[in-house]
This record gives C-alpha cells, structure tokens and sequence, in this order.
C-alpha cells in the first residue's frame, strides 16, 4: 500500500517484482481535493466527492461501470475536474478501485494510515532527523519496550476490571467485590510490579528543546521531523492556491523489466509536495 511516490514505486517493482502495489485511497481523495475543490463551491464539491468515493468503492466491475456512467453524467460541466480523474485516476482503477484490490488480501486496508501511524509514533521518540546509527537504534529499542509495557498493563488491569455491562448486583457474587483479600493483594501486587518495571514507562516525556521563545516566528531546523505541508493542506488553507497537474499512477506487473520502470523524467509536472501527503 503505498501512495503515488514514483521513485519507491519503482523501488518496490524491482525489490519485491512479485508483490502486488495498491494505492491508498486517502492520497487519491487528498489529490483529488487539491485540484478538483477550485471549480466547486462548498456543497458542490461535497457532492462531488462523494459520488468519486461511491465510484472507487463499487464491489463489482459492473457496478464500477455504472457509477462511473453516472459520474460522468452528472459532472459533464465541470470539464476541467473530469478530465484531470479521467486521465489521472481512471487508468489506474485497478490499484484503487474495490471491484480489483478485493482480489488480494489486503484484510480492509484502504490507506497507509496504520503504517503512517506508527512513523508518527517513533517520531515521538527519535525528535531530531540528524541522530546517529547507535541513538536512533536504541529510541527504536525503547519505543517498543514501552508499547510491549503498555500492552501488559492494559491485560493486567483487564483481568480485574469490572466491564459496565457485568456492574450489577445479580453478578456481585463473581465479581472482584467479593474476591479474597488475598487474590485481591496479588493482583494489586502485578499491576504495582509492571508499573516499576521501567523508568520511562509510557510516552516519553518531550521536553521543549532551548533556542527560540515561544511567541517568535515558526521556523523549522534543518534536523527536524516535521514534514513539508501537503498540496491538499494549501489548497484547504488557502482557496487561491492553484496547483500544477498531477501525476498519474502506475501498476506492478509480477515480472520487472527495466524497460517497465516508471520514467521519472517523463512527468515534469510532478514535484515533491505530491509526495508528502501522508
């Protein structure tokens, strides 16, 4: 699952040349926003939006066929934006569209949020982009000893915790109220243990770095985490923002052939912030 990054798009065809490469529908709206939401006012594009999401979720390739009749029918003015999904997306549908990726395993991931997410979570520990080999390893080693904590706290606390459902008198009897003292002692006894285990024990404590007060104009460090903002974010932002057109997608084929790989130079309109939607 990956967004419309052509480079690691091309890295993966011929690192994995057996793998089958979707795209995440979350970047494909996101796009879409960015150069679609200009030609629309407010409930219009909702609209629109929600018959282009309607189109990427059909179940069969009959249903496909259908809904894209109907989209394109109902947006047959707005040339501009039905064009760029025309040539931009709709080659691709295979990639995207429910009717295709439900043919793999891919257990309902739509997006690459899941993984995004937990770049986002280590970033919580590694803070700066410039750390060594040997720190960056070991704020890799402690985030997932604390997520490995995390998770036996919250199975200890489980085992004696009363669930809503059950806190009535009928169950009183089978309940933690009535256990003895002593399972009562042994219990308080794990969670107090697991609680000791580590010093930094759940999220680590970010502390504000020193250098430039609070109030003084943002400016990002050249070891910061922080990304570039995304097309989509500027076009939220700022509605005279206009974006240059996008780049199309490309498929995974189960053999590579270099003369299949993506050609980088072949798209000039493509640039950096197309790659940073995530």
């Amino acid at each position: 699952m990956t967004n419309r990054e052509l480079a690691l798009m091309n890295a993966i065809k011929k690192v994995f040349p057996n793998t089958t490469n979707l795209l995440c529908i979350w970047h494909i709206e996101k796009n879409v926003l960015a150069h679609c939401k200009k030609h629309f006012d407010a409930e219009g594009f909702d609209n629109f939006m929600a018959s282009w999401i309607n189109v990427a979720y059909s179940t069969t390739t009959t249903m496909f066929e259908y809904n894209w009749a109907e989209f394109e029918l109902s947006y047959q003015a707005k040339k501009v934006a039905l064009e760029y999904i025309k040539k931009t997306w709709l080659p691709w549908k295979e990639m995207f569209v429910s009717a295709w990726t439900d043919n793999y395993l891919h257990l309902g991931n739509h997006a690459s949020s899941r993984a995004e997410g937990a770049h986002a979570k280590l970033k919580l520990y590694l803070q700066v982009s410039t750390g060594g080999f040997q720190g960056v390893k070991e704020k890799i080693f402690l985030a997932i000893t604390n997520e490995f904590n995390e998770i036996k706290v919250k199975l200890a606390y489980e085992k004696m915790h009363v669930l809503h459902i059950c806190d009535v008198p009928v169950f009183k009897e089978l309940l933690y109220n009535t256990w003895p003292l002593s399972k009562k002692e042994i219990a308080i006894s794990m969670i107090t243990r697991l609680l000791n285990e580590s010093d930094t024990f759940f999220e680590p404590l970010i502390l504000r770095p020193k250098g430039r007060p609070p109030k003084a104009k943002k400016k990002r460090g050249v070891n910061s985490t922080t990304r570039d903002p995304s097309r989509f974010e500027l076009v939220e932002s700022s509605q005279t923002y206009n974006p240059s057109s996008s780049t199309s997608i490309f498929q995974m084929n189960n053999e590579v052939f270099e003369n299949d790989l993506i050609d980088l130079n072949a798209y000039p309109t493509f640039s950096s912030d197309d790659m940073h939607l995530g």
